[in-house]
C-alpha cells in the first residue's frame, strides 16, 4: 500500500512539474507575439483548462479583470507551487 501511495505521489508531482514548465514557457513566449503558432496553440490547451476555474471566480468577482497583468494565470502558478509542497 505504500508503494502505491508513492507512484501516486510521484505522478501527482510529476504532473504539476511538466504544468509548470508549460505555463512557464507559455508566459516567456507571451511577451513575443512572433512566437504564435502551434506549439503555443498546444500549450494554451495544456494549460488554459488548469488556469480557467481561477479565471472564471475572478471574473465572477470582478477581481483583476482591468489590469494588464494575467492574475489568475499566477494565482494558478502559485497554487500549483503550494500543492506541489504538500506532496
Amino acid at each position: 500500500m505504500d508503494n502505491l501511495l508513492e507512484v501516486l505521489r510521484g505522478t501527482a508531482y510529476l504532473l504539476i512539474y511538466l504544468l509548470h514548465t508549460a505555463m512557464f514557457i507559455r508566459a516567456i513566449l507571451s511577451w513575443f507575439p512572433i512566437a504564435e503558432g502551434k506549439f503555443s496553440e498546444f500549450l494554451y490547451a495544456l494549460t488554459e483548462p488548469v488556469i480557467y476555474p481561477v479565471r472564471a471566480l475572478f471574473e465572477k468577482l470582478n477581481i483583476g479583470t482591468s489590469l494588464p497583468i494575467d492574475i489568475p494565470f499566477f494565482v494558478t502558478f502559485l497554487l500549483l507551487s503550494f500543492i506541489s509542497m504538500l506532496l
